[in-house]
């Protein structure tokens, strides 16, 4: 009993370990009713994962809270620049190979933190590995929600070309995910990329079909941007009149913001309307935005005040040129070309993998077949090795009757005559071998022959029966010997019955069952030295068989 207090610390210890494998279920089931919601009510996403408590989560759990905590205050626009959350879930599904989706997810959210950060070219890198990815999946939506982010990117940085065409993408993946409202603002995103390329004439066109949309829809949100994209673009045009009216169209339903009264004023100014020109400035005066700065430097200009049309012109040249700097700066092409290069080699070390793969199964075969092909081979020389053992016998069989038929005594020609009526099969079977040498299929039916004639020579019947011919013919010899000698084993007469019948020492061996002819030899020297042992002339009988 003194050890039962050691006992229960390591019991403790081992319940403590097992329960150390698995995440905190509690934690983990607010993370999954998290993850219900995060589309439906992601304000209630939030509450729940604000209240996990992630030291009781294991890494996989760890790495799902941190991406589902990033996208909950992302939804719920909490911008943040701090990657260090998203970068737990980012090293963590890079290595998975099966978490498919959340890895997609971890780049796309790792891309917009970068994006706040004005990290733009780390940000477009990370949204092309989460497009990658969606491709793989063939998620459409995601495929669209990765190129809306990369054409924002080049937006805010002049690439408009580019924007558009990663715009196109995105509309078109919405499209196919077959998911309102998305598919509309991208459309709408896609007429704000237009006007901003001056392509004034596409901007009008899918601002209407914008427009439209927001019609069947009755969304009001859709329908005040789809105007704003309208009057700017017929500004580019420089249709003062059509831009005059779409700016009043949105003033009947909203507030006009800063941007589009600096334009009214512009299109007052062009249409020689100074006055209203100049109460809309005095409205915005305090906004520093170039619109702004672009009417008053036209009223200044109108009204010959060059030195401050000059200042005023200066200050829209320095914010261009902090703008230009500033997407200059931004090394997209470095970025994506270091992207591009590190996807090649991770297809490379996958073609290798796959190599040696292919390399490691092809020699484990050619190593198995060599296996199979050495122990065929081992088992097809073990049965020749007997086949051949078997017909040598067989042979010497024949030997023995061609040799006694000319040689025994007129009683050793009976006992001949006998075994050649009695076991006429040995001659046939001999005979088979001899005119089918060349044929494994009689060798091996002449050794099943053989060994069952063996088997019927050894056995206690037929030795018996050998016992009594032999007695017959040879004046009782067999009788005498068990006589003289009562002591020898069943063996021992067995050998001297065999060598009166003329056997082999080879087929002796095979008869008594023995492994090798040493042994026979062996026993026929203990058996003569018993014999020596007998009067001279019983000697001498019996040793003459020997």
């Amino acid at each position: 009993m003194k050890h039962a207090p050691y006992l229960l610390h390591i019991i403790l210890a081992l319940a403590l370990l097992l329960v150390g494998c698995h995440s905190d279920p509690r934690q983990v089931e607010l993370i999954d009713r998290a993850e219900a919601v995060m589309d439906s009510l992601p304000e209630v996403a939030l509450s729940l994962l604000d209240s996990v408590d992630s030291h009781r989560l294991l890494r996989a759990d760890n790495a799902r809270y941190a991406l589902l905590l990033t996208q909950a205050r992302d939804k719920n626009y909490i911008d943040t620049a701090n990657d260090s959350l998203i970068n737990i879930a980012v090293s963590y599904y890079a290595h998975s190979r099966h978490d498919h989706h959340y890895k997609m997810l971890a780049h796309y959210y790792h891309g917009r933190i970068l994006y706040n950060a004005c990290d733009y070219a780390h940000s477009i890198v990370s949204l092309l590995k989460a497009e990658k990815v969606a491709i793989e999946l063939n998620d459409h939506y995601w495929i669209g929600r990765a190129d809306e982010q990369i054409a924002n990117i080049y937006d805010v940085n002049f690439h408009h070309t580019e924007a558009i065409n990663y715009a196109i993408n995105s509309y078109e993946s919405l499209c196919k995910s077959q998911k309102q409202p998305y598919i509309n603002y991208a459309l709408l995103r896609l007429s704000r990329l237009y006007l901003n390329n001056d392509d004034y004439e596409n901007g009008i066109k899918t601002a209407q079909q914008v427009l439209d949309s927001a019609t069947v829809y009755q969304n009001t949100y859709l329908r005040d941007h789809a105007l704003r994209v309208l009057a700017k673009s017929y500004f580019g045009y420089s249709d003062f009149t059509s831009t005059i009216e779409t700016i009043e169209q949105i003033e009947s339903n909203s507030n006009l913001s800063n941007d589009l009264l600096c334009l009214l004023g512009i299109c007052y100014y062009e249409t020689n309307d100074l006055l209203g020109a100049s109460k809309i400035y005095d409205k915005i005066k305090s906004d520093t935005t170039h619109v702004s700065k672009h009417l008053l430097y036209k009223l200044y200009h109108k009204n010959n005040d060059t030195s401050n049309a000059l200042t005023v012109l200066e200050s829209l040249y320095n914010e261009l040129e902090s703008h230009f700097n500033t997407s200059l700066s931004q090394n997209f092409s470095t970025a994506i070309s270091q992207f591009y290069e590190h996807e090649n080699r991770l297809i490379e070390e996958n073609l290798q993998r796959v190599k040696y793969s292919r390399l490691f199964i092809l020699t484990c075969f050619a190593l198995i077949i060599t296996i199979l092909l050495y122990f065929f081979t081992v088992k097809y020389r073990k049965q020749q090795d007997k086949l051949n053992k078997y017909l040598l016998v067989a042979q010497e069989l024949q030997e023995i009757i061609n040799v006694k038929n000319n040689s025994l005594s007129s009683a050793q020609e009976a006992i001949t005559n006998l075994i050649n009526t009695k076991y006429n099969i040995i001659n046939n079977l001999c005979i088979t071998y001899f005119e089918n040498k060349k044929s494994g299929k009689a060798q091996r039916k002449i050794s099943t022959e053989v060994e069952n004639l063996i088997r019927e020579l050894a056995s206690d019947k037929q030795i018996e029966i050998l016992n009594q011919q032999v007695d017959k013919h040879l004046n009782h010899i067999m009788s005498d010997f068990k006589r003289d000698l009562p002591l020898l084993k069943k063996p021992d007469y067995n050998l001297f019955l065999y060598s009166i019948l003329g056997f082999s020492t080879t087929a002796i061996t095979l008869l008594l069952g023995e492994e090798k002819t040493e042994a026979v030899y062996n026993r026929k020297a203990r058996l003569k030295n018993k014999i020596k042992q007998l009067d001279p002339y019983i000697q001498a009988k019996y040793l003459s068989y020997l």
